[in-house]
């Protein structure tokens, strides 16, 4: 028996997925979100107090500093990146 290995890129998967009819999106995301989520190792170690208080310290900074998006524009980005889950 041979087996064949077939390469694709990004983009050439994504020319792919936009071309699919929406039901057939739909599962294929479903099964990728099963995927990963029994592929993903629950063992992460919980943050120490001196990274969550980094973390939030970070975002304090970015607020200050008007690196924050407004819901909308958030959208409209989320809308331009992975316009097919927006049909």
């Amino acid at each position: 028996m041979t087996t064949a290995t077939i390469s694709l890129d990004y983009n050439q998967i994504r020319n792919i997925v936009m071309q699919m009819p929406l039901q057939e999106k739909k599962r294929l995301f479903e099964e990728l979100d099963d995927f990963y989520a029994t592929s993903v190792s629950e063992d992460l170690p919980p943050y120490t107090m001196a990274e969550i208080n980094a973390r939030i310290n970070e975002a304090e900074d970015d607020i200050a500093n008007g690196r924050v998006y407004s819901a909308d524009e958030m959208h409209k980005s989320l809308e331009d990146k992975y316009p097919w889950l927006c049909e």
